[in-house]
This record gives structure tokens, sequence and C-alpha cells, in this order.
């Protein structure tokens, strides 16, 4: 898929069109204003309080949220019409989510999914579609330029590294945050996988169904389903029985 724009909006435009376009993604006043209340102003608030007033709110800003959808403190929100959250899904304090490298509607979580503190999940130039009863670890990044796709019941520990892109290398006299960047293909990962902790997974990798991927390792190739893998690069260490 081709790349979107991660470039901040033209400096001709005033910073309140630039700070609208960057993280909301509409013009209206309405969406401002929404906007403002829920990430600005109630994010803030501390305890029970604060998530009750995020729950009750939050899905104003939202393409579509669920029932029982809980909002910590601090969370970043980009684009968030773009995003559907299903119900029973809980995201942690100082979380960010983003969605403006999304097609429309294209950021996806679905029922009873945990998003664990500190995690960005991001997308930067393609969809993210994460499946039911996903457990998410402490300060992970999901980063995605060019789609990513969860399977259901995932447990992805803290720590890790998920997506991300290239930059092209030539000609060396240009700088290289200069000349864009490219992936290698979307990232799949299949039901019941269960990813250690510090996991790097690079872009155009699949992972199958019930796999598991030890603490550290980085995954440079595709990862059949029930293997066990580990290390750097990773290599099947076992397989599980299905």
């Amino acid at each position: 898929m081709s790349n979107r724009s991660e470039e901040l909006p033209g400096q001709k435009k005033s910073a309140l069109a630039r700070y609208r376009e960057f993280f909301i993604g509409q013009d209206s006043w309405g969406a401002f204003l929404k906007y403002e209340l829920i990430v600005s102003l109630l994010s803030i608030l501390p305890g029970g309080l604060g998530i009750l007033l995020r729950s009750k709110t939050g899905r104003w800003i939202f393409s579509s949220a669920g029932h029982g959808v809980s909002l910590g403190s601090n969370i970043s929100l980009r684009h968030p019409y773009k995003m559907h959250i299903g119900a029973n899904t809980a995201i942690d304090n100082d979380c960010m989510l983003c969605a403006r490298g999304c097609d429309a509607e294209g950021f996806r979580m679905a029922n009873d999914v945990i998003v664990s503190r500190g995690t960005l999940i991001q997308s930067k130039a393609g969809n993210i579609d994460i499946g039911a009863h996903c457990s998410i670890g402490v300060q992970c990044y999901i980063g995605a330029v060019n789609d990513i796709k969860i399977g259901e019941h995932v447990l992805i520990a803290g720590q890790c590294y998920i997506g991300g892109g290239r930059y092209h290398l030539e000609p060396s006299d240009r700088h290289i945050k200069e000349q864009g960047s490219y992936s290698r293909g979307p990232i799949e990962i299949g039901d019941g996988v269960w990813i250690g902790a510090g996991v790097i997974i690079m872009d155009g990798i699949s992972i199958g169904e019930g796999a598991v991927i030890g603490a550290g390792a980085v995954i440079t190739k595709d990862v059949g389903a029930y293997e066990v893998v580990g290390g750097v690069p990773a290599r099947v260490m076992s397989t599980r029985t299905p």
C-alpha cells in the first residue's frame, strides 16, 4: 500500500488549524470542543471519578464505542473519529492511540481488549485491527507503516515492538530522513499467540495461530502455527501440539 504522510500540516495554516488537523482530523468546532473536553480537561482527573466521566463521554469522539469502555488518565488520542473501540475494552494511563495514517474508520479494537500503561498504538500509513480478548503489556509500541492485524486471545508482554518501516538509503548525498519510508508488507498475528517481553516483530511478518515467541526474540521471518521460537534472529525451538 502507498505511504501516507506523517509530516506536520503546512506551516501556512494558523496554529489552531494545524492543531485540529494533526490531532483531531476534523475542521468542525463541535469536534474540536468535544476533543478538548475529553482529552485535555477530563484526561487529567484522577481516580474513579475521572474514569467514570471519561467512560461516559469518551464515546462522543470515537466513531463507535461499546458499553463499558474504560479510559485511564493522560491518554493521547489522534484522529479518534476513525476509531472503533469494542465493549469492555480498557485503555490504561499514559497511552497513545493514533489513527492519523488509517483509512476512514480503519482503527479497530474488538471487545475485551486490555491496553496496559504507557503503550503506543500508532498508524503512520496503515490500518490497525486488534481482535477480541487481547492483552497488550506495558510500554509496548505497535506502529503501522502497513496494515497490522492481531487475532483474538493474543497475549503481548511488556516492551514489545511490532511494526515500523524502513527508510530508503540511496542516494547517499541526501539525508535518510528526506528519502521517505517504505514497508515490506503487512503484519498478521494469528489467534492465541503468546509474545514474550521485549520481542521485536518486523514488517511483512506472519505469525501462525498458537505460536509462542520467546522473550527478547527478533522476528525477521514468518512463524508457523504452534511453533515455539526464540533468539536473535529467532529460530524454531520446538512445536506445540494443537
